[in-house]
């Protein structure tokens, strides 16, 4: 599964993706930020991130790619809400085995 980047057709506006619901921010603040931020306190251009969700052998498995750092960190977990609480910790600074983006 892979997500493509598409251009918007000539006279189309491309969009930020519509925020989730207000409980999800609740728990999830820095993973909205991390998805959706365009440009850093600074006003420097930032690259949205991505995140995959997977479910394989028994697991969840969460990908993050952090497309303005060209790093990414696979996570797995029992649960879909241990994947994703850990996936926060995780952008908003905590430790984890980030890999280098392969050329």
């Amino acid at each position: 599964m892979s997500i493509l980047k598409r251009s918007p057709k000539p006279g189309q506006q491309s969009k930020e993706p519509a925020a989730p619901s207000d409980g999800w921010l609740e728990f999830y603040a820095g993973l909205q930020e991390f998805l959706t931020m365009t440009a850093w306190e600074d006003g420097a251009r930032r690259e949205t991130g991505t995140l995959m969700l997977v479910a394989e052998g028994g697991l969840w498995k969460l990908w993050i790619h952090d497309r303005d750092g060209k790093r990414s960190v696979w996570i797995s977990g029992l649960s879909v809400e241990l994947v994703t609480q850990k996936a926060e910790d995780i952008v908003t600074g905590g430790p984890a085995d980030w890999r280098p983006d392969k050329k």
